[in-house]
């Protein structure tokens, strides 16, 4: 049960404190316990009490898994017209939020995992526009208030004026809404 987590309609929460496992288990095993009491009861059944991973609410696994199986695919479809031995640099493109981010909630959790745990994406920030070539050891990055189309399109503006001369550049990024208009 501690495991699982609670049924956010059932239990009215989502994720167990220890006052709210002495009322689960109180109501569903009659016994009692304290909340001190409670906090060594998942130490003996293996569990710490430990941070989860963020993941976003969207995040689909299946469709992660098919992206990278298909990236050999996909990226020959893209570069299969230029001439043969042109030069390819291959980018990968990403944004950071900086600012104020709210905290991590606490799980409970067998020692040796780290469970993801929905997190909330609402605080004040910017935007950091990132992208980099491993092979050549190089970057290009912007700070932005937002990120939108405008502030995209200065991002792939800024790759261009980094890659090398006479070299194709291949940006694999995410499908955010910016990334994907034909307004760039």
């Amino acid at each position: 049960m501690v495991e699982t987590g609670p049924d956010a309609k059932e239990d009215g929460v989502i994720r167990w404190r220890r006052i709210d496992l002495v009322g689960v288990i109180e109501n569903r095993f009659g016994v009692r316990y304290s909340e001190r009491a409670i906090s060594a009861l998942p130490d003996v059944l293996g569990l710490s009490y430990i941070s989860g991973r963020p993941q976003h609410p969207l995040q689909n696994e299946p469709v992660i898994e098919a992206f990278k199986k298909n990236v050999p695919r996909r990226l020959q479809a893209h570069i299969g017209h230029l001439p043969k031995g042109k030069r390819i640099e291959i980018w990968f493109q990403g944004e950071a939020r900086l600012g104020q981010k709210n905290g991590r909630a606490r799980i409970w959790a067998r020692r040796g995992t780290r469970p993801r745990v929905p997190a909330d994406q609402r605080y004040a920030k910017a935007h950091l526009f990132d992208a980099m070539c491993s092979a050549r050891g190089t970057r290009a990055g912007l700070m932005m208030p937002f990120a939108n189309i405008r502030a995209m399109q200065l991002h792939l503006e800024e790759i261009r004026r980094t890659v090398a001369p006479k070299a194709h550049a291949v940006i694999l990024m995410d499908r955010a809404s910016w990334h994907t208009t034909e307004d760039l």
